[in-house]
């Protein structure tokens, strides 16, 4: 017989010799673990899967757990008994086997759905055919009150594109700009020069900097990977080995870090949890002991090319083949990127659960990427089930996160006056470490032109540039790991032809010294009209009938507890046009008449046809709502649609940007609660209580009508009642004469907890909780009808 103690609660077994080296699961706290020789073991973390379309045994893949197929052996056999005490228990066995069938048929359900909907993405369709006709009727899971649903009709309209895409939203008319600066890309030049050594990089090098990581959470414990960068004891980690992939997430009770982990110099120490980015999947510990092995050097990933050669190192399958590290050869094979930016590095193999936050490193031996995830076919992890595509985070996120980094710099209306040019500034941050010391924007005025890449060095010293102007921004801290930098710029009146060039600089202070970075440089040209800074008086609001036209676009990642969803992104982008009208003897004081509406859909940059689009959303928002609004010159597809998606444009008639009573001076600010639905086809949410604050800027003339401009933004962080963290940023114009809204335009980054993923995603058995990572962005305009 085996005394096994739970490593997890501590809860007493007796087991007889059958169950060594197969896995079980504890009944007091569910943690499952290893039964070997030497006591149990708790099983490692897991590379994040992603579900794939051409799986032939179709599973859930975990995100952080590992399974292999001893495990579906330990859970058909009994489970072990605990050893007997001197109280009488009641068995828990049968609800334990109860709930596991019920998991495993909820699960099936669940996956053969999810497969069914990929397959509709597929453009292996056979004519004519719907393959995702079985999701046109299912239950509203949302709405008690309606038992069915029926799609629309679509006919031959199933199998077309829907490729309506829009362009800028942000229009000229605005006058208001966000730019998205770079970040300095750290070249072979700017890493610290080391000995001449062999061509490859000695393993000895990375052996002593790579550790094995445990950790402990409230629901159990888990291991990863991880390495020691940038200064001595900092380690690089992911975000999901620590379990902190949601907001509300806490930081972990307990993290190890085990250096020459499974050597006879074996050393474990004691870390916390300083930084973490959830977008990216990274986080950053702070270990506590000496001496402690020196940092690897970090190389910018967009330095890499295709079918580059690289080494894997980290802990995988720690409990089956040991703790001992792991060093695998793999090859680049592709650089992914969206709008232009590395977001993923692509491997072909190397990677195994266990790998997770460990460093992917090149032949000098810089790192080029962190693991994080595998795309499989099963979630076992057998040989025979693993893949080539392997992916990591590229490092240029791991230097923001360190550094802190410029989020946008945001350039507002600008007035004009006799000594030329007055532009309002703001430069969002993301400084998690809370490093950075001073902003700053650097600028002068020359001709324009493409963007300057950023850079370590001055780059005064580097080109020759025009005499350059540094204007000092004032910095405020606006929440957890975020802070805003505001100031004003005075710059003469520009030139025909001639363009202002702003250049965002940081300072952050280091263990030798102030360092700065520059960010990418950018050329802005203006036109008229400017605003005048003056005070405005608050018009009485008058009853008003006008044209609208709504544009919106919004993209997201979907996560569950599971991973990430493989057909995310999402992106979907709308415009829909309206005019008020006189209302029918109703009560009602204006109809809305529903004048135009186009719709497109992307998965991974490939349009959704109508049919698969519809089926996604069918039960994910209330499909077909129009809230009264009269839409008969709309198709019977676009009223679905409108219906299912159109909620945004309902809520926006509700927002009140409008100016507060009485005069309002420059630079008076004040602040406005609004509610934002957000449907993402696949989820639902909806944020209550967003407080928005606005700030008078100043007044212009836009077509022949004043208005006052009213600068907006939001920071929010989750509560019970709004599961959400994000930013707003925007703008909004008040027509001063009638004192209604007459545009606005908003941007949000956002993640969004506890979304619902629609019945077409769960198969009809109910809610998935699930996480949403998103942009949004939208615009509304007003065209008055003439009397």
């Amino acid at each position: 017989m085996l005394d096994i103690q739970c490593p997890a609660c501590k809860t007493e077994y007796e087991l007889d010799a059958s169950f060594l080296n197969r896995k079980v699961v504890c009944h007091q706290c569910q943690q499952r673990f290893l039964i070997t020789s030497d006591g149990a073991l708790i099983e490692e973390v897991g590379l994040e899967m992603e579900l794939t379309h051409d799986s032939a045994n179709r599973e859930t893949a975990a995100s952080e757990s590992m399974n292999d197929a001893a495990d579906e052996q330990a859970m058909q056999r009994p489970m072990p008994r605990r050893r007997p005490s001197r109280r009488p228990q009641k068995s828990i066995a049968m609800p334990v086997i109860v709930i596991s069938l019920t998991v495993f048929v909820v699960l099936g359900v669940v996956i053969l759905s999810v497969y069914m909907i990929i397959r509709g993405f597929s453009d292996e369709k056979e004519p004519g055919k719907n393959k995702l006709a079985s999701f046109a009727t299912m239950p509203d899971n949302h709405n008690p009150n309606t038992q069915q649903r029926q799609g629309p009709d679509l006919g031959d309209m199933g199998n077309r594109p829907t490729n309506f895409e829009l362009k800028d939203l942000n229009t000229s008319d605005s006058q208001f700009l966000i730019l998205k600066p770079n970040g300095p890309v750290i070249t072979a030049a700017d890493l610290p020069v080391r000995e001449p050594t062999k061509a490859q990089f000695p393993a000895a090098k990375i052996k002593e900097s790579t550790v094995f990581i445990r950790v402990d959470r409230e629901n159990g414990a888990s291991t990863g990977s991880g390495f020691f960068a940038f200064e001595p004891g900092l380690v690089v980690t992911n975000a999901h080995v620590v379990g902190m992939m949601r907001p509300s997430d806490k930081a972990p009770q307990n993290v190890d870090v085990v250096i020459n982990s499974g050597e006879t110099n074996e050393k474990r120490l004691k870390a916390d949890v300083i930084a973490v980015d959830r977008i990216h999947d990274l986080a950053i510990l702070k270990v506590r002991g000496n001496p402690l092995p020196p940092p690897m050097p970090i190389l910018s990933s967009t330095q890499l090319v295709e079918t580059q050669p690289v080494t894997v190192a980290g802990f995988p399958l720690a409990t089956q083949i040991g703790k001992n590290i792991s060093l695998r050869q793999a090859t680049v094979s592709s650089l992914r990127k969206e709008d232009g930016r590395l977001t993923t590095v692509q491997v072909s193999g190397g990677m195994n659960p266990g790998n997770s936050g460990g460093p992917v490193i090149d032949q000098d031996g810089r790192v080029v990427g962190v693991s994080v995830s595998i795309l499989g076919n099963r979630p076992d992890f057998t040989e025979s089930s693993n893949t080539d595509f392997c992916f990591a985070v590229p490092t240029d996120y791991v230097y923001d996160l360190y550094y802190g980094t410029v989020q946008s710099l945001i350039i507002l209306p600008c007035s004009v006056g006799e000594k030329g040019l007055s532009i309002p500034i703001q430069v969002r941050l993301n400084d998690a470490l809370n490093r950075i010391k001073t902003v700053s924007l650097e600028w002068w005025i020359g001709n324009p032109g493409d963007s300057i890449p950023g850079s370590l060095k001055n780059p005064s010293e580097q080109s020759q540039r025009p005499e350059v102007q540094t204007l000092v921004l004032n910095t405020q801290r606006i929440g957890t790991g975020k802070s805003i930098a505001e100031g004003e710029l005075n710059v003469p009146t520009l030139a025909q032809g001639k363009a202002l060039w702003i250049q965002p600089k940081i300072e952050y202070q280091s263990a030798t010294g102030p360092v700065n970075r520059w960010y990418s440089a950018h050329s802005i040209q203006f036109a008229s009209p400017f605003i005048s800074k003056s005070s405005v008086k608050s018009p009485p609001k008058k009853d008003i009938l006008d044209v609208w036209e709504l544009s919106h676009y919004f993209q997201t990642r979907i996560r569950s507890e599971h991973g990430e969803y493989n057909f995310s992104p999402v992106k979907i982008s709308i415009q829909d046009k309206w005019r008020d009208i006189e209302p029918a003897p109703t009560g009602v004081r204006h109809v809305r008449k529903i004048t135009a509406f186009n719709v497109g859909a992307q998965v991974k940059g490939e349009p959704l046809n109508y049919q698969t689009l519809v089926a996604l959303l069918m039960n994910s928002g209330g499909g077909g709502s129009t809230n009264g609004s009269d839409f008969s010159s709309l198709k019977q597809h676009e009223q679905f649609l409108f219906g299912s998606l159109c909620h945004l444009p309902n809520s926006m008639q509700e927002w009140d940007f409008s100016l507060p009573t009485g005069a309002i001076e420059v630079d008076q600010r004040w602040k406005k609660t609004i509610k934002l639905p957000l449907l993402f086809a696949l989820g639902r949410a909806e944020i209550q209580n967003l407080e928005v604050q606005c700030r008078y800027l100043g007044k212009t003339k836009i077509n022949d009508i004043e208005v006052a401009i009213i600068g907006l933004h939001s920071d929010f962080v989750p509560t019970s009642a709004m599961p959400a963290t994000g930013s707003l940023i925007g703008l909004a114009h008040i027509d001063l004469d009638t004192g209604h809204l007459n545009y606005l335009y908003g941007t949000m980054e956002l993640e969004v907890e506890k979304a619902n993923l629609s019945a077409a995603v769960s198969g009809g058995m109910g809610v998935i909780q699930s996480s949403l990572v998103g942009k949004l962005e939208f615009r509304i305009v007003r065209t008055p009808v003439p009397e």
